[in-house]
């Protein structure tokens, strides 16, 4: 990543001092950057100290700066670092790398760099500390007959069964394929759970099909409903009674297999 920090002037190695020039000391403070001052009270005498007016405290005086810093010693610059991020990290963990900050004035030790870690969602899994969640969808017949599913983890892709008469919500764990744990052993679980699709457009043969299992179950055909007034195109408005037929469809497999 890049980082922007402050870095000694390459210039003049962070002297302040233009190259071939030295910087000299300060002839007011004698090069301490403390001024002492006394003063007489009815207490007595008292000393106090305080940064040098003339140097600023640096006990230095630059009489030829460097053009590159303006006498600092320090310039910006943006450097390209490397930054490990350990597996299993959550969001708003921030990381310390030592002597990555600001550089120090000359004779000092540079700054801490810190990074906060925010983590992008995921267009697949939903992260719950260290479980994963995932939504599979399914047709009715898989729901009803059950089926063998291959669904997509961190370490590559996994089965899961889908027994006879499995009801939309419900929730299969595949144990240790969830997050890495940071700074622990071993991971969490992944939780897949599953969403029956009720299609909404069928063919004249499909919709026939369905009709005779309908009628199976006992239920009225969706050419009954037809002949009793309803609107007979297949438009949004049609699409929950269909929804409600498929519904009782699955409730019917589910008791017909137990």
């Amino acid at each position: 990543m890049d980082v922007p920090r402050t870095e000694p002037c390459p210039t003049c190695a962070g002297s302040g001092a233009r190259p071939g020039t030295d910087p000299v000391s300060c002839h007011s403070c004698g090069g301490t950057g403390q001024v002492t001052s006394v003063k007489r009270t009815p207490f007595g005498q008292m000393i106090a100290s305080s940064p040098c007016p003339t140097c600023g405290g640096k006990g230095r005086i630059i009489s030829d700066p460097c053009t590159e810093c303006g006498g600092s010693g320090l310039v910006r610059m943006t450097r390209k670092i490397n930054v490990k991020i350990p597996q299993g990290v959550d969001d708003g963990v921030h990381l310390k790398l030592k002597g990555q900050g600001d550089a120090a004035p000359p004779g000092g030790v540079p700054g801490d760099l810190y990074i906060f870690v925010n983590i992008n969602s995921h267009p697949v899994f939903q992260r719950i500390e260290s479980d994963l969640l995932q939504e599979v969808p399914i047709s009715v017949t898989q729901a009803a007959l059950g089926d063998d599913l291959e669904v997509p983890t961190l370490q590559g892709r996994a089965r899961i069964r889908v027994l006879p008469g499995t009801q939309s919500g419900s929730v299969f764990r595949l144990k240790g394929k969830g997050m890495p744990r940071l700074h622990g052993s071993g991971a969490g679980d992944m939780h897949v759970k599953v969403n029956v699709r009720v299609p909404v457009r069928l063919t004249t043969r499909q919709k026939q099909l369905m009709e005779e299992l309908a009628a199976e179950f006992g239920e009225k055909s969706t050419s009954q409903f037809h002949s009793q007034g309803k609107p007979s195109d297949r438009s949004d408005k049609s699409s929950d009674k269909d929804k409600s037929i498929f519904d009782k469809i699955v409730d019917e497999v589910k008791g017909a297999v137990r």
